[in-house]
């Protein structure tokens, strides 16, 4: 959790006492983060007795927070370390999607499950990516190391590469992919594709 906060405050620039403590305070999507992982780590106690008040507790606070924060983080989905999630907006995270360390979602995404009958399953987001607002995967799609989802592209399928991806569904981007990236992202991440 203490490392959730150190890399939301990089994100943001914030050094210091007080505007790590601001980060804190005006970052839903980050205590939306730390209620999924109380959850794993209660679903991850073996004792189901000792457990039980626990998972309770994580119960509550979940739905509490899927309203403050409008973040839903399935316990069962694998969200890796150093993932920042856009404090304004929504996001969806479904069971078993995974998301790669320092990997960015800036907003009102979603990664659904969905498929054709028979090939059913989630996103899994490579590390090191952008999706960008209103950026939507649903599917067994892949989505390889270091790419940039443009803003409202559609990903129903898996990527062949990284690089710059946009429209519905997504393709190729002509141009760089930091001009994909936005601003808080790329200003303060420092990361480019």
């Amino acid at each position: 959790m203490r490392r959730d906060w150190k890399h939301y405050c990089r994100v943001a620039g914030a050094e210091g006492f007080f505007p790590s403590l601001g980060v804190l305070l005006s970052s839903p999507s980050l205590w939306a983060l730390w209620i999924f992982r109380y959850g794993r780590w209660a679903y991850g106690l073996r004792n189901r007795v000792i457990s039980a008040p626990f998972r309770a507790w994580y119960l509550f606070i979940y739905h509490i927070g899927q309203h403050v924060a409008k973040v839903a983080i399935d316990i069962i989905a694998d969200v890796e370390t150093d993932v920042w999630i856009a404090p304004r907006g929504s996001a969806h995270v479904a069971p078993g999607s995974r998301v790669g360390s320092g990997s960015f979602l800036h907003g009102d995404n979603t990664l659904g499950s969905g498929g054709r009958p028979g090939n059913r399953g989630v996103p899994r987001i490579g590390r090191n990516c952008h999706v960008a607002p209103g950026a939507i995967l649903v599917g067994p799609v892949e989505v390889p190391d270091d790419t940039v989802l443009g803003a409202n592209a559609v990903v129903v399928r898996s990527l062949p590469h990284g690089g710059a991806w946009v429209g519905c569904p997504a393709r190729p981007y002509e141009g760089t992919a930091s001009d994909l990236i936005p601003y808080r992202g790329r200003r303060r991440a420092g990361r480019t594709a």
